[in-house]
């Protein structure tokens, strides 16, 4: 019976970790980093490096690489079943609102957007647009000398996104 009760706090333990465990979603031009990090559980990362871009999945004492560009042999396909049974299709509005909910379950760590037009006029009227924009985590910018860069941060936690999911099961 300890066992039972042991192993079941454990797994119980082992939940409540997943779903508070912060995950990161990064995208960042200047310095070629994209991936999604869950801390200590896993890291799906686009590696821009290689050529085909490739993708590296990191979990706890193993790493996966592969690309999705490069071409697979061609496998003959087996005949399916045309008589299929037909699942409820689901509206666009709903998807929408599960889709904007989600969404809104991240936390916004930093968005920085620097962008040069290549016209000068253009830039200056940008410039009292993207003040007006900028805050305390998002800065908006332009330059005169050819950059343009994109870094945003996103944060979440599994438990934030479980709402929006149990919303969608019960208006089924």
């Amino acid at each position: 019976m300890i066992w039972v009760v042991a192993v079941l706090s454990i797994l119980l333990v082992l939940l409540i970790w997943i779903l508070f465990t912060p995950i990161t979603i990064c995208i960042d031009t200047l310095s070629s980093e994209y991936y999604i990090n869950a801390k200590g559980i896993c890291k799906v990362s686009l590696n821009t490096t290689k050529t085909p871009i490739a993708i590296d999945i990191n979990i706890p004492m193993k790493k996966f690489s592969f690309s999705p560009l490069e071409k697979k042999k061609k496998t003959q396909k087996k005949t399916q079943n045309k008589n299929k049974t037909r699942t409820r299709s689901k509206s666009i509005k709903g998807i929408a609102k599960f889709i904007a909910a989600l969404i809104q379950s991240f936390e916004l760590i930093k968005l920085r957007f620097n962008v040069d037009t290549q016209d000068y006029a253009l830039n200056a009227q940008l410039v009292p647009i993207f003040q007006f924009l900028s805050g305390k985590n998002r800065s908006f910018s332009t330059n005169f000398n050819g950059n343009t860069t994109f870094q945003l941060t996103l944060r979440n936690r599994l438990i934030r996104m479980v709402k929006p999911v149990i919303q969608v099961v019960i208006n089924k």
